[in-house]
């Protein structure tokens, strides 16, 4: 992987950890409409603007996630500014579970942090990992059967389905 740009870098590692937690990493030609538990790359958004990924649960954002590469702090005001914007920016053909787009995830290939900004005063916290499908399904208190299913990827199915 050091032949890689350090972006690129950065991709590798945020791809690898959303498949992880349960979400298909997928380019934004390949999305459909009402795909679950999916991290759409770099999605089109309002303004000719492009989200680095967005987060579906049953065809609607759920999350904007900026990706930088490790060099760039996650503190850093403008990567603020720029992925908080995003979640007011999706185009109609991506439904949004509430204007703006609840959820803001920052990574930079070694560290993630995690906004819900319908909490007022909120700050970021780093986390450890991507939620899970199910884990942003209980935070938008959906209700449905197969709301929380989680992606299965090649290594088998999500480590911590319970």
């Amino acid at each position: 992987m050091s032949h890689l740009k350090p972006e690129e870098r950065a991709r590798v590692w945020i791809d690898r950890k959303l498949n992880e937690a349960g979400w298909a990493v997928i380019n934004r030609d390949e999305f459909a409409p009402g795909m679950t538990a999916v991290a759409v790359r770099e999605a089109p958004m309002k303004g000719g603007l492009e989200a680095d990924y967005l987060l579906l649960i049953n065809g609607k954002a759920a999350a904007v996630l900026e990706a930088k590469r490790e060099e760039v702090k996650l503190d850093d005001p403008h990567l603020i500014v720029q992925a908080e914007n995003y979640t007011r920016q999706a185009l109609p053909w991506y439904p949004v579970w509430a204007s703006p787009i609840p959820f803001v995830y920052l990574a930079n290939g070694r560290d993630i942090a995690f906004k819900d900004i319908r909490t007022p005063d909120a700050r970021y916290e780093l986390i450890p990992d991507f939620p899970r499908p199910k884990d942003l399904v209980h935070r938008l208190r959906l209700k449905g059967e197969f709301d929380s299913l989680p992606h299965l990827y090649e290594g088998g199915v999500d480590k911590v389905v319970s």
